[in-house]
C-alpha cells in the first residue's frame, strides 16, 4: 500500500508516495531548519565576538527509497555526472570556484539536513541509520539522477611482474620502476566529518565577508551577475 508522507522544507510541503510508514500524527510535519553556525570575528576595535549565522535553501524535494533519503533538485538545463564530482582533497575550492555552483548547492542542501539531524531529537528519530545522498534531475535527462560525487585518489594495485621482469630482477640487471599509477574512487564522508568540513570552507567565506579591511572589488567573472538584482548599479548590466 503506498502511503503518504509529508515534509515541510523550509516553507514548502511535498507530498511523498512512497512504500514506508506514515508519521503516528498525521498532522505532524517535520520542519528543515536553517543550521546555524557560530564564527568569531573581531570587530574594527580587535575585539573578538561570536556571530550566529543562519544557512539555509529551498529543497525541492525529498525522497525516502530503500532505507536513504535522496535530496532532489530539479534543473532545466542539462547537467552531467562530472558537474557534480569533487575531489576529497579540493572540498576547500567549494568557497569560491563557480565551476563547482552545482556541487555547491548539493553539499549545502546535505549540510542543512545533517545539522537538523544532530539537533532535533524528533528529526534524528526520523532519519534514524539512513544515508543521506543529494543529487539532481535535468529535464534534459529526467530518467537518470545524477548523484553528489565525492572522489578521493588512490593508488592502483600493482600487477604481478612479467616473466621478462622477473627473469632481469633475478639476473641482478636493473629494472626501471614505472610511477605509481593512481585512480579516483568515491568515497562516503561519515556526517560528523561531512558537517567538519562544510563549517571549514562557510567560515572562510563569512569571515571574508566580515573583513572590514577587504575592499569590495567587481567579479572578474561576468557569469555570476547574469541573475544580480544590482547588476545595473556597477554597471555589469
Amino acid at each position: 500500500k503506498n502511503l503518504t508522507k509529508t515534509l515541510k522544507i523550509i516553507g514548502l510541503e511535498v507530498n511523498q508516495w512512497k512504500n514506508t510508514t506514515e508519521l503516528k500524527d498525521e498532522g505532524d510535519l517535520i520542519t528543515i531548519k536553517p543550521a546555524e553556525l557560530a564564527i568569531s570575528h573581531y570587530d574594527s576595535e580587535g575585539i573578538e565576538e561570536k556571530i550566529m549565522v543562519k544557512i539555509k535553501g529551498i529543497i525541492d524535494r525529498i525522497d525516502e527509497i530503500n532505507g536513504k533519503w535522496h535530496i532532489i533538485d530539479y534543473k532545466t538545463g542539462n547537467v552531467e555526472a562530472k558537474d557534480l564530482v569533487i575531489k576529497y582533497d579540493e572540498i576547500h575550492k567549494l568557497a569560491d570556484d563557480t565551476e563547482l555552483s552545482k556541487v555547491r548547492q548539493l553539499w549545502l542542501y546535505k549540510y542543512i539536513l545533517y545539522k537538523n539531524i544532530t539537533s532535533n531529537p524528533k528529526f534524528a528519530e526520523l532519519a534514524g541509520n539512513m544515508e543521506i545522498e543529494a543529487g539532481i534531475y535535468s529535464m534534459r535527462n529526467i530518467k537518470e539522477f545524477l548523484e553528489l560525487d565525492i572522489k578521493e585518489e588512490v593508488a592502483k594495485e600493482k600487477k604481478a611482474p612479467t616473466k621478462k621482469k622477473a627473469a632481469a630482477t633475478d639476473a641482478g640487471e636493473e629494472v626501471k620502476e614505472e610511477n605509481e599509477k593512481t585512480t579516483l574512487k568515491s568515497k562516503k564522508l561519515p556526517m560528523g566529518e561531512f558537517i567538519t568540513k562544510t563549517e571549514d570552507f562557510l567560515k572562510e567565506i563569512l569571515k571574508n565577508m566580515l573583513d572590514k579591511t577587504q575592499p569590495f572589488a567587481k567579479t572578474e567573472d561576468i557569469s555570476t551577475c547574469e541573475y544580480c538584482n544590482f547588476n545595473g548599479i556597477c554597471g555589469r548590466k
